[in-house]
Protein backbone atom coordinates (compact mmCIF):
# COMPACT_ATOMS: atom_id res chain seq x y z
CA UNK A 1 0.00 0.00 0.00
CA UNK A 2 1.27 3.46 -1.48
CA UNK A 3 0.24 5.02 2.38
CA UNK A 4 1.70 2.63 4.52
CA UNK A 5 5.11 2.92 2.35
CA UNK A 6 5.77 6.39 2.83
CA UNK A 7 5.38 6.60 6.31
CA UNK A 8 8.60 4.51 7.80
CA UNK A 9 5.89 4.14 10.55
CA UNK A 10 6.22 7.95 11.22
CA UNK A 11 2.64 8.10 11.51
CA UNK A 12 -0.39 6.18 12.63
CA UNK A 13 -2.02 3.14 10.63
CA UNK A 14 -5.32 5.35 10.94
CA UNK A 15 -3.68 8.27 9.21
CA UNK A 16 -2.43 6.54 6.61
CA UNK A 17 -5.83 4.43 6.12
CA UNK A 18 -7.74 7.94 5.94
CA UNK A 19 -4.99 8.99 3.72
CA UNK A 20 -6.01 5.69 0.82
CA UNK A 21 -9.20 6.44 1.11
CA UNK A 22 -9.09 10.07 0.30
CA UNK A 23 -6.62 9.24 -2.88
CA UNK A 24 -9.24 6.29 -3.44
CA UNK A 25 -12.09 9.43 -2.82
CA UNK A 26 -10.53 12.04 -5.48
CA UNK A 27 -9.62 9.25 -8.20
CA UNK A 28 -13.10 8.43 -8.83
CA UNK A 29 -14.49 12.26 -8.25
CA UNK A 30 -12.19 13.93 -9.78
CA UNK A 31 -12.03 14.51 -13.78
CA UNK A 32 -8.27 12.39 -14.78
CA UNK A 33 -8.76 14.37 -17.83
CA UNK A 34 -7.04 17.43 -16.28
CA UNK A 35 -4.05 16.04 -15.18
CA UNK A 36 -3.22 13.45 -17.50
CA UNK A 37 -5.13 14.04 -20.59
CA UNK A 38 -2.84 11.53 -22.95
CA UNK A 39 -3.52 8.64 -20.75
CA UNK A 40 -7.05 9.52 -19.70
CA UNK A 41 -8.02 9.22 -23.48
CA UNK A 42 -6.37 5.78 -23.90
CA UNK A 43 -7.13 4.54 -20.17
CA UNK A 44 -9.01 6.17 -17.90
CA UNK A 45 -8.71 3.94 -14.62
CA UNK A 46 -5.00 4.34 -15.07
CA UNK A 47 -5.38 7.83 -14.94
CA UNK A 48 -7.45 7.66 -12.12
CA UNK A 49 -5.04 5.33 -10.75
CA UNK A 50 -2.33 8.51 -11.26
CA UNK A 51 -4.74 10.97 -9.73
CA UNK A 52 -5.21 8.57 -6.86
CA UNK A 53 -1.40 8.22 -5.63
CA UNK A 54 -1.03 12.09 -6.13
CA UNK A 55 -3.70 12.49 -3.77
CA UNK A 56 -1.90 10.05 -1.42
CA UNK A 57 2.10 11.58 -1.84
CA UNK A 58 0.66 15.13 -1.79
CA UNK A 59 -0.47 15.40 1.10
CA UNK A 60 1.95 13.08 3.21
CA UNK A 61 4.88 15.92 1.96
CA UNK A 62 2.71 18.49 3.02
CA UNK A 63 1.19 18.05 6.63
CA UNK A 64 2.23 14.05 7.22
CA UNK A 65 -1.83 13.69 6.51
CA UNK A 66 -2.98 16.50 9.15
CA UNK A 67 -5.95 17.87 8.36
CA UNK A 68 -6.02 20.81 11.21
CA UNK A 69 -2.29 22.30 11.10
CA UNK A 70 -1.54 25.38 9.99
CA UNK A 71 2.06 26.30 7.86
CA UNK A 72 4.11 28.76 6.77
CA UNK A 73 3.44 31.28 9.20
CA UNK A 74 -0.06 31.10 9.09
CA UNK A 75 -0.68 30.93 5.06
CA UNK A 76 -1.23 27.83 4.43
CA UNK A 77 -3.75 25.75 6.14
CA UNK A 78 -5.21 22.24 6.17
CA UNK A 79 -4.48 18.37 4.63
CA UNK A 80 -2.64 19.91 1.70
CA UNK A 81 -1.51 23.10 2.73
CA UNK A 82 -3.82 25.28 0.43
CA UNK A 83 -1.85 29.10 0.38
CA UNK A 84 -4.04 31.75 1.65
CA UNK A 85 -3.30 33.64 -2.11
CA UNK A 86 -5.41 30.58 -3.45
CA UNK A 87 -8.60 30.74 -1.34
CA UNK A 88 -10.39 32.70 -3.81
CA UNK A 89 -10.27 29.36 -6.20
CA UNK A 90 -11.37 27.14 -3.33
CA UNK A 91 -14.22 29.34 -2.06
CA UNK A 92 -13.44 27.85 0.98
CA UNK A 93 -12.40 29.59 4.45
CA UNK A 94 -9.30 27.98 5.93
CA UNK A 95 -11.42 26.69 8.87
CA UNK A 96 -14.06 24.85 6.00
CA UNK A 97 -10.24 23.37 4.88
CA UNK A 98 -9.29 22.28 8.19
CA UNK A 99 -12.59 20.77 9.10
CA UNK A 100 -11.48 16.90 7.18
CA UNK A 101 -9.07 15.57 5.00
CA UNK A 102 -11.71 15.47 2.39
CA UNK A 103 -12.72 19.08 2.79
CA UNK A 104 -8.79 20.12 2.29
CA UNK A 105 -7.89 17.70 -0.44
CA UNK A 106 -11.13 19.38 -2.48
CA UNK A 107 -10.11 22.94 -2.13
CA UNK A 108 -6.14 21.60 -3.14
CA UNK A 109 -8.04 19.98 -6.03
CA UNK A 110 -9.85 22.94 -7.14
CA UNK A 111 -6.73 24.89 -6.93
CA UNK A 112 -4.06 22.49 -8.99
CA UNK A 113 -6.93 21.84 -11.65
CA UNK A 114 -6.78 25.67 -11.80
CA UNK A 115 -3.03 25.98 -11.83
CA UNK A 116 -2.89 22.48 -14.42
CA UNK A 117 -4.74 24.82 -16.82
CA UNK A 118 -2.57 28.30 -16.39
CA UNK A 119 0.40 26.29 -16.40
CA UNK A 120 -0.46 23.75 -18.84
CA UNK A 121 1.14 20.41 -17.59
CA UNK A 122 0.57 18.70 -14.12
CA UNK A 123 4.55 18.89 -13.16
CA UNK A 124 4.62 22.73 -14.00
CA UNK A 125 1.72 23.03 -11.80
CA UNK A 126 3.20 21.59 -9.01
CA UNK A 127 5.69 23.85 -9.09
CA UNK A 128 3.45 26.62 -8.96
CA UNK A 129 1.57 24.99 -6.05
CA UNK A 130 4.37 24.53 -3.57
CA UNK A 131 6.53 28.19 -5.23
CA UNK A 132 3.53 30.24 -7.27
CA UNK A 133 5.42 30.35 -10.29
CA UNK A 134 4.58 28.07 -13.18
CA UNK A 135 7.04 25.28 -13.29
CA UNK A 136 9.28 26.23 -10.51
CA UNK A 137 10.67 23.97 -7.80
CA UNK A 138 11.68 21.62 -9.36
CA UNK A 139 13.34 19.41 -7.14
CA UNK A 140 10.14 19.29 -4.93
CA UNK A 141 8.06 18.76 -8.12
CA UNK A 142 10.77 15.28 -8.65
CA UNK A 143 10.60 14.23 -5.81
CA UNK A 144 7.00 14.39 -5.42
CA UNK A 145 6.70 12.98 -8.73
CA UNK A 146 9.03 9.97 -7.95
CA UNK A 147 6.84 8.64 -4.76
CA UNK A 148 4.38 8.91 -7.51
CA UNK A 149 5.89 6.33 -9.66
CA UNK A 150 5.80 9.43 -12.14
CA UNK A 151 3.77 12.11 -13.08
CA UNK A 152 3.76 12.22 -16.68
CA UNK A 153 1.14 12.09 -19.18
CA UNK A 154 1.82 9.19 -21.08
CA UNK A 155 0.48 5.58 -21.77
CA UNK A 156 2.48 2.74 -21.08
CA UNK A 157 1.89 0.25 -23.29
CA UNK A 158 2.49 -3.51 -21.74
CA UNK A 159 3.52 -6.21 -23.67
CA UNK A 160 2.09 -9.49 -23.00
CA UNK A 161 4.15 -12.67 -21.15
CA UNK A 162 6.05 -14.51 -23.39
CA UNK A 163 4.29 -17.91 -23.16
Amino acid sequence: MLAASLTNGHVTYERALNAAEVGVYMAIHRDPAIYFPKLAREDEWAARFKVGKLYVVWPFKESSWQPRVMGDSGRSCGYMQVSTAHFSITKMTCDDMRKSAYMGATAAARVMEHLVKECGSLESAMGAYASGHCGWAQDIVKNRCDLMGGCKDDVVVQSAPAT
